[in-house]
C-alpha cells in the first residue's frame, strides 16, 4: 500500500491562468512585498514591461503632439457673445490695469 502513494497528493492540480493572475494582482497590490519582487513578478508575466511601458508613452506623447498641432483657435463670433450671459471684453495689450502699487512707490504696511 504504501508503494502506492496517495493519487489525491499526486494529482493536485497546478494553479490554472486565472488563479495565477489573480495571485499577481494580490502579490502587485501588497504593500508589504518588497519593489524586487513586484518588479521580478512583471518580469515573468509580461517579459521586458518597462520597454513597453515606454513605447506606451512615447506613442501617447506623439498623440498629444499632433493633437496640439492640428487644434484651431477659433474666435467667438458677435452673435454668440451677446447671447451668452457672460460678459465678454477684449484683452488689451500692454497691461493697461490700473494697479495701485506701481514700481515707483514704495509699499508699506499700514497697521495704525
Amino acid at each position: 500500500m504504501a508503494a502506492l502513494g496517495h493519487p489525491a497528493r499526486e494529482t493536485a492540480a497546478a494553479p490554472g491562468p486565472g488563479e495565477q493572475a489573480v495571485g499577481a494582482i494580490r502579490t502587485l497590490h501588497s504593500e508589504r512585498t518588497p519593489l524586487p519582487r513586484k518588479r521580478q513578478l512583471m518580469r515573468s508575466l509580461f517579459g521586458d514591461y518597462r520597454a513597453q511601458m515606454e513605447g506606451e508613452w512615447r506613442e501617447a506623447l506623439r498623440a498629444l503632439r499632433t493633437a496640439a498641432q492640428s487644434a484651431q483657435v477659433q474666435p467667438v463670433g458677435e452673435a454668440a457673445r451677446k447671447k451668452s450671459g457672460r460678459v465678454c471684453r477684449p484683452h488689451l495689450a500692454g497691461g493697461a490695469k490700473a494697479t495701485l502699487d506701481t514700481p515707483d512707490e514704495e509699499f508699506r504696511f499700514n497697521f495704525f
